[in-house]
């Protein structure tokens, strides 16, 4: 083999690697343009997100904070009804009491009864 013919044969190795290439190269770019479509769509989800994220946080500073507001007053209220309340041991007292004054009552009705029977 001559030098001809194997410069001859390096340049069609040559030409057959570069239509590789150029099918490759090809192949890249149309993987690309897919690319780019897709972070175009990313992109418009993620403004989405934001439009959302922002929504939800101008919702929390009003209506979670005043619905909070309300609960703590809410709160407020009750505990003030239960400084109000009778204690335990208040209540304990007064059930003893009660109890002592139906036994009384019980026993005037009894000599209200012996009496109107005596008369």
């Amino acid at each position: 083999m001559n030098n001809e013919a194997k410069i001859l044969e390096i340049l069609e190795r040559m030409q057959a690697d570069m239509a590789n290439m150029k099918t490759d190269m090809a192949g890249m770019k149309t993987d690309m343009a897919g690319m780019k479509t897709d972070m175009a769509g990313m992109k418009e989800r993620i403004d989405q997100i934001d439009v959302r994220s922002q929504r939800t946080a101008v919702l929390m500073e009003t209506e979670v904070e005043r619905k909070l507001n309300l609960l703590y007053e809410g709160h407020g209220l009750i505990m003030e009804s239960l400084d109000k309340l009778a204690t335990k041991d208040r209540v304990e007292k007064l059930e003893d009491e009660i109890i002592v004054l139906k036994t009384a009552f019980k026993t005037m009705n009894q000599r209200i009864a012996e009496l109107e029977k005596a008369q």
